[in-house]
């Protein structure tokens, strides 16, 4: 059972503490990005490109499982 205290902030806000004894890791998004780059970098048959833009999921004709992306240089202004 998760017990929850509620806090009324002097802004107005919520505050919510739960006291439970399960531990929660809230990374930085530059740390998250960090360790899903170097998970996704060490699988063999993916590449990752900097400095390109994502469209696009590009898969198999049955739709079940991906196979790249359409991508384009980060430079490319699309309007013009």
């Amino acid at each position: 059972m998760t017990v929850v205290e509620r806090d009324v902030l002097p802004s107005g806000a919520e505050n919510r503490r739960f006291r439970d004894r399960r531990a929660t890791y809230v990374p930085s998004r530059p740390l998250l990005e960090h360790h899903v780059r170097r998970r996704v970098r060490a699988i063999p048959n993916i590449t990752l490109l900097d400095g390109h833009n994502v469209g696009d999921l590009t898969t198999t004709p049955d739709r079940r499982r991906g196979t790249g992306v359409q991508r384009w240089a980060a430079a490319t202004v699309f309007g013009s």
